[in-house]
């Protein structure tokens, strides 16, 4: 009889610790990311963030990938200028992308104080589904996926006033 109340009370307590567990654990991956970015730790980011994941979504956000009509005999020299700068724009935003959005450039896009502490304002985090969760820091934001048993950064989204 002492066994059998032991092991049922081990299974009420796996039963309710694994729930909490797989709430808590985004939060500590958000955790171990912040480290990360701090210690620039590449391998640690590498394992975090799905970057081609994240460099697709970017560049579809910034990088106008629309064909510009061939210009007209009445397009003055100031439109085909204009549309020499569109097309300079979307190259330069294509190599911030691919520049900064792997594991040794991240880091350079979070603010980091004199003390080597990262400084988020995180406005909100919280799950949008069982597999997915959604962070907003400084008006950006993020989406974590569970993927084989973790939780990595897949997708994210910058503010209308980057674009």
């Amino acid at each position: 009889m002492g066994k059998r109340r032991n092991r049922r009370r081990r299974w009420t307590w796996l039963f309710l610790l694994l729930p909490g567990a797989y709430l808590a654990y985004p939060y500590l991956t958000l955790l171990a990311f912040q480290q990360a970015l701090e210690k620039k730790d590449s391998a640690a980011l590498e394992r975090m963030v799905d970057f081609p994941a994240v460099r697709a979504s970017l560049r579809s956000q910034l990088v106008s990938e629309e064909a510009l009509p061939p210009p007209s005999e009445e397009e003055s020299l100031l439109g085909r200028f204009g549309r020499a700068l569109e097309g300079l724009a979307n190259r330069t935003k294509d190599h911030f992308i691919t520049t900064l959005i792997t594991p040794e450039g991240f880091p350079k896009l979070y603010r980091i104080s004199q003390k080597g502490v990262l400084q988020p304002q995180v406005e909100k985090a919280f799950f949008v589904s069982p597999t997915r969760f959604q962070v907003i820091v400084d008006g950006t934001t993020t989406w974590m996926t569970w993927e084989r048993g973790r939780w990595r950064i897949t997708d994210m989204k910058v503010p209308e006033r980057y674009r």
